[in-house]
């Protein structure tokens, strides 16, 4: 025998809102942590397209001296990057379970039958 929708909806929604909150936690941390990479290479990028060297070890630019390049550790980066993506990904799938309209999706309504149909759909229940 099939669940009330009732029941359905209230056990979802301890996970829909572990969900949400994991995503923006993943999301706020991995954006913390991208920034020191970011900023840098920000900087040096600035700096080269001014006409200057940046020098890597005062992590200034400097238009008087060449400096050697300091090649960018970019793991950081890309680990920093897939945690914003999965916590984007989590947000979005906490919010979907909620019931919340997500961006380029329709909204369920419940037919007298008990059966959902689409917004979008004119047909009598």
């Amino acid at each position: 025998m099939a669940k009330p929708r009732c029941a359905i909806m209230k056990s979802a929604v301890p996970h829909a809102v572990i969900g949400i909150v994991v995503g923006i936690a993943l999301v706020a941390v991995s954006a913390f942590l991208i920034w020191p990479q970011l900023s840098l290479f920000l900087a040096s990028d600035a700096c080269l397209g001014s006409g200057g060297s940046f020098d890597f070890s005062r992590l200034r630019c400097d238009f008087n001296a060449q400096h050697p390049y300091a090649p960018f550790a970019l793991w950081p980066f890309w680990s920093s990057l897939a945690g914003v993506g999965l916590g984007l990904a989590m947000l979005v799938r906490g919010l979907w379970r909620l019931g919340a309209p997500v961006v380029g999706g329709r909204a369920r309504v419940y037919g007298k039958s008990g059966k959902p149909r689409s917004v979008m759909d004119r047909r009598t229940p």
